[in-house]
């Protein structure tokens, strides 16, 4: 058909003919009537137009109030429902099928859309005017050319081409912009696709226009070049442009051979991406992709930034992240080479879970979801894939010279350059202050950083000075700590497992604080550190760290850089942190370090500072796991945020810290008497400590108060540091912060008193069996910084106050606490250094070597054997089963410190509770102790009783302070008369006895035997540190003994057959059938272990890439 037009009667011009289509998508209906507008007030108008719509009420009523709205004529428009449709290409096809169906009833009368049904099946809807021209009913002159063409007084101009015009329901054409379209596609038959300008929804025609879309300018692998930017005014910079690699389908007028030619848009594909693959198909077929700039159509895109109308959001943008990553790597795969599209497919696929995290790091969630999303949905694309491939290989390829049109990644790079560096100076020159503002500024960063450097400088020396008894003892243990000699592999190997490898075993959990060390061993794991090294370090930069960490905290709340030095030195200088450190309570050292950091992330979240919540998270969480008492502050904390701030970004404070302490929550679920001991627990190796309440309440746990002689610089600094604090509450400014300070203060104390009477763990002393009480040390560092907070709210603005009054008294007293407070200071260091030098350390340097070669050898064999360490007391016999160098820090689970609180022990290890006495030790220590027992009656049993708990060696180390040299000898003396020990010799680890066989005696030091049951052949099964996988062969009937405790937890199996439990006194026992061969498998499983650890890796890596200190770069642009 031919489309005849004149601008009179006189002239008549042959047009080829043009169909509209407009497809909605029913959240576009406020759109749509501006849109008919635009098409009708067309310079040169459409034969005909139809509305496709997909979604959304009511469409017929919406249609129809755009028609009364636009006064558009109803004989030149009509309606398809296209329900069901899931993307633009489909609609399209809809219409088009509908409009081929009607061909076949050529000639019936256009029916008007008020009359007829809303679905695809009424013919009578589909009745358009293909029989009839399309005229403007107002122009007679075209009424009358209509009439000679329908005569076939124009017939021989019916060899014309027909077009499709594709409209979106939120782009509105300016009037000319179909005549300049079509101009363009007259001018060549090898043109096969024209685009106009896309200009904002906002813009206006004739005055300021905001550039969206001059033609599609991208990478081969369908990355778009940002080369215009965001509210990029337009003027005529694109208006050159001809060619281009892909135009939109927002106003694309393509030739209808050409389309029925290659089939239509990509059904993949929609709303992103369907305009470039199809452009790709134009030129892959030999057409030309063109745009015409002076052809303009306002665009509100709202598939793109999913905004309201007159409205853009980069929000908006995020949603749709999902749909356009998913259409580039789609486009990507069809453009390259098999044999690249399918590793690039893998990749794809791989790549999208490091790049959601990268995207979690810089704090961009909703895309961090897309990422997941595009990257599931290409999984699953393989069929759609292969078709587009097919199609576009059917099209006839790559089109040549298409690489000319192609941008490369050096171009997007170079863009993304050049608009970062615009943005960056467009933002510095809107925030650019006054001169006067800038040099305050620059005078305020002057002294804060000189502020900072003096503190650390300050902190440093402090540290030095404290640390000298033992600064170069290497690796130290004694009071709180243990040596650990783990490297990163092992302690990962006993973090994953269910059992904890230490004495006979135990089902208890490691501590977290240890898993917090992970990451940090295995960075420095090329240099073969060691958790006991770690832990030591900890000691030595703890000082410098709590120092500059309220340097941060005291400049939440002054600017002054003096105010929060001697903030900074009066907190390392807390009676709570050079006891700890002095006594090796690791826990408290840590908490004190990290508590005005942690602070000092939860105020910058409370005032909204991008990333400090996520810090503040993760520092609670290391906060929760030195001491679980820190997890109460973290909910409480978590509970203020969310009431007074109102933001649900608060719930997640709380979530690391209580991840963490999971598996010990598990573990004291199981008895209500273990709650309490476990709160004020701490993952230390504990002993008795005679604490006072006077002396908590004078600050020092372990060093009696005096006022005279040496102490007296101790003390009176402590109390003129007390002093100075209740002085604040003078102070009329500020001082519902100054009260709420001394709240906490006085709360810190109340809790180190309490704490002194919570049992937590029993050990064995020179006195007996005693039992250790709650080191205050933790609540004591919170009364501590309610003290400092005090002062550092006092000294706030204190100067500028004082200038505004006459000189008086609150001159006077507010110099002499200036002056007091820097003395006191000086004082105390100057004291506890000369305590430190000049009376015994109680941590000393952790021996090199703490057992014998010999039982190095016999614990890295297949036997796994064990060490029993013997110590004389006079009041009995220590005894210590080690599987490594001597008891490890992380051998000391706080779950293994409460076990025996409240008549209990062990809830976990099932079958070693004696149903006699429930109140007293497992049946394996019960064991044990007869064993020591018949030591010193000089039993012939005891080489096979420690045969069952896997001993090999008996080791006396050498005296220690609180040991008396004849009960050692004693004790020597015991073991050389005990039949089956023989003793080796004695050396730096102490003396020490091999255990031997007896004639005729079934006696083996392996961790795992094989025991006829007829009798008594026993046979040593290789072994690994957690249960064994080894060849087995047994000819007769025996019995499996693992030395370990029994619990439900272990599995034995044979070539995937499980083995049945034995009952047996302790140890854990199976019963192997005769004639048994195969591959023998131990492990101890406990499911929900395993789901609790994968929950705490899961949560960790959330946990450090929200703590981040990244932001999405747009949002800085924006």
């Amino acid at each position: 058909m031919v489309f005849v037009a004149a601008a009179s009667a006189e002239h008549l011009i042959l047009r080829e003919n043009v169909l509209a289509i407009i497809v909605s998508h029913g959240q576009d209906d406020e759109y749509l009537s501006q849109t008919l507008q635009a098409v009708r007030a067309q310079s040169w108008a459409p034969q005909h137009v139809y509305v496709a719509r997909s979604g959304g009420e009511a469409p017929k009523n919406v249609l129809d109030s755009a028609i009364q709205s636009t006064a558009f004529p109803r004989e030149r428009l009509s309606y398809v429902d296209t329900s069901g449709a899931e993307n633009f290409g489909q609609c399209i096809s809809r219409v088009l099928d509908a409009i081929k169906s009607d061909d076949v009833t050529a000639g019936a009368a256009a029916r008007d859309t008020r009359d007829t049904t809303d679905t695809l099946d009424n013919a009578d809807t589909l009745a358009i005017a293909n029989a009839a021209s399309t005229v403007d009913g107002a122009n007679a002159a075209e009424a009358t050319v209509t009439h000679a063409l329908d005569s076939g007084a124009a017939a021989t101009a019916a060899s014309s081409r027909n077009w499709y015009w594709f409209l979106h329901a939120d782009s509105a054409a300016h009037p000319d912009a179909l005549d300049v379209l079509l101009r363009k596609g007259e001018t060549s038959t090898r043109i096969g696709a024209i685009g106009p300008k896309q200009i904002s929804w906002d813009s206006d025609f004739e005055g300021t226009r905001r550039l969206l879309e001059v033609g599609i300018n991208a990478t081969r692998s369908a990355r778009r070049v940002p080369e215009i930017d965001y509210d990029e005014r337009d003027q005529g910079q694109y208006d050159s442009r001809e060619d281009v690699l892909g135009i939109g389908t927002a106003g694309m007028l393509v030739r209808a051979d050409v389309y029925h030619e290659l089939g239509g848009f990509d059904p993949f594909l929609g709303p992103f991406g369907d305009g470039l693959e199809f452009s790709r198909r134009i030129r892959a077929a030999g057409y030309r992709v063109i745009v015409a700039p002076a052809a303009q159509i306002r665009h509100a895109r709202l598939s793109y930034e999913n905004t309201s109308a007159n409205s853009t959001s980069l929000d908006g943008v995020d949603q749709s992240f999902a749909a356009r990553r998913r259409a580039q790597i789609y486009n990507s795969l069809l453009t390259m080479p098999l044999w690249q599209a399918c590793f690039a497919w893998l990749g794809y696929v791989c790549a999208a879970i490091p790049r959601a995290l990268i995207r979690l790091a810089f704090r961009d969630f909703t895309r961090a979801r897309g990422e997941l999303k595009a990257g599931w949905n290409i999984l699953a694309a393989l069929a759609s894939i292969r078709n587009g491939r097919n199609n576009l290989r059917l099209a006839g390829g790559n089109a040549a010279g298409i690489e000319e049109l192609e941008a490369t990644g050096a171009t997007i790079r170079a863009v993304k350059r050049e608009t970062k560096k615009s943005r960056s100076e467009a933002v510095k020159l809107f925030a650019l202050p006054d001169p006067l503002t800038r040099q305050a500024q620059a005078n305020l960063r002057l002294h804060t950083r000189k502020g900072g450097l003096a503190t650390l400088i300050s902190a440093l020396l402090v540290a030095l000075l404290f640390n000298l008894p033992y600064i170069s003892d290497g690796v130290l243990s004694g009071g709180g700590l243990l040596p650990d000699n783990s490297t990163a592999g092992q302690l990962w190997e006993a973090l994953r497992q269910s059992w904890l490898a230490s004495g006979d075993g135990y089902a208890v959990p490691i501590d977290a604080l240890w898993a917090m060390y992970l990451p940090i061993l295995v960075l420095l794991s090329p240099f073969g550190v060691t958790l006991g090294q770690l832990i030591t370090a900890t000691l030595y930069v703890a000082f410098p760290i709590a120092a500059f960490g309220m340097y941060l905290l005291a400049g939440r709340f002054t600017k002054s850089s003096v105010v929060r030095y001697f903030a900074a030195l009066l907190w390392i200088v807390a009676p709570s942190l050079l006891e700890a450190h002095a006594t090796g309570h690791v826990d408290v050292v840590i908490v004190h370090t990290l508590l005005p950091l942690a602070l000092w992330a939860m105020i910058g979240a409370w005032r909204k500072v991008p990333g400090t919540l996520g810090i503040a998270a993760l520092l609670g969480a290391t906060l929760a796991a030195a001491s679980p008492i820190m997890l109460i502050f973290v909910l409480v904390g978590a509970a203020i945020g969310l009431i007074a701030n109102r933001r649900l970004v608060w719930l997640w404070l709380p979530i690391p810290s209580i991840v963490a302490l999971l598996p010990l929550i598990r573990f004291v679920s199981i008895n209500p008497s273990y709650w309490l001991p476990a709160l004020f627990n701490s993952p230390n190796s504990h002993f008795v400590a005679n604490i006072q309440p006077r002396n908590v309440l004078f600050g020092f746990v372990t060093h009696n108060f005096a006022v005279s002689g040496w102490d007296a610089l101790l003390y009176v600094p402590l109390l003129v540091i007390v002093g100075v604090g209740a002085l604040t509450c003078l102070r009329n400014q500020y001082w519902l912060r100054i009260r709420f300070a001394w709240l906490i203060a006085v709360a810190g104390m109340a809790l180190a008193l309490a704490a002194t009477y919570v049992p937590i763990s029993s050990v064995f002393t020179a006195d007996g069996m005693r039992t250790v009480h709650a080191w205050p040390g933790v609540e004591l560092s919170i009364c501590w910084l309610g003290l400092v907070a005090a002062i550092v709210m006092g000294a706030h603005g204190l100067k500028s106050t004082l200038r505004k009054q006459s000189f008086g008294f609150a001159h006077l007293l507010s110099f002499t606490s200036m002056l007091a407070v820097p003395l006191a200071i000086i004082a105390i260091v100057v004291q506890w250094t000369h305590i430190q030098v000049s009376t015994e350390s109680v941590l000393n340097s952790a021996p090199a070597q703490s057992v014998p070669a010999l039982a190095q050898n016999n614990r890295e064999s297949d036997q796994r054997s064990r060490v029993l360490a013997l110590q004389a007391f006079p009041n009995g016999i220590e005894a210590q089963v080690w599987r490594m160098d001597g008891l490890q820090m992380h051998e000391m689970p706080i779950g293994r410190a409460i076990s025996g609180i409240g008549g209990r022990p062990d809830p976990l290890v099932e079958n070693t509770i004696s149903a006699e006495h429930p109140d007293i030790d497992d049946r394996a220590t019960t064991d044990l102790e007869q064993t020591i027992a018949d030591i010193t009656a000089g039993s012939r049993e005891v080489a096979a009783k420690l045969g069952d708990h896997a001993i090999s060696v008996i080791l006396v180390p050498p005296a220690s302070k609180n040991a008396v040299s004849s009960d050692r000898a004693k004790l020597i003396s015991y073991l050389n008369a005990v039949p089956g020990l023989e003793r080796v010799t004695e050396n730096e680890t102490g003396e020490f006895w091999r255990v031997t066989a007896l004639q005729n005696s079934r006696t083996s030091a392996a961790a795992l035997r094989l025991i006829t049951d007829d009798g008594g052949v026993v046979t040593s099964v290789p072994a690994l540190r957690y249960g064994t996988k080894t060849d087995i062969s047994v000819a007769k009937p025996s019995t499996l003994v693992l030395a370990e405790r029994a619990s439900s937890g272990w599995k034995a199996e044979v070539d995937g057959v499980e083995l049945d439990v034995k009952p047996s006194d302790w140890a854990q026992t199976w019963t192997v059938p005769a004639g048994t061969v195969g591959e023998l498998r131990i492990t101890h499983e406990d499911p929900f272990a395993t789901i609790l650890l994968i929950l705490q890796l899961a949560v960790a890596l959330i946990a450090v890439v929200v703590a981040l200190p990244l932001r999405p770069e747009r949002r800085e642009a924006q």
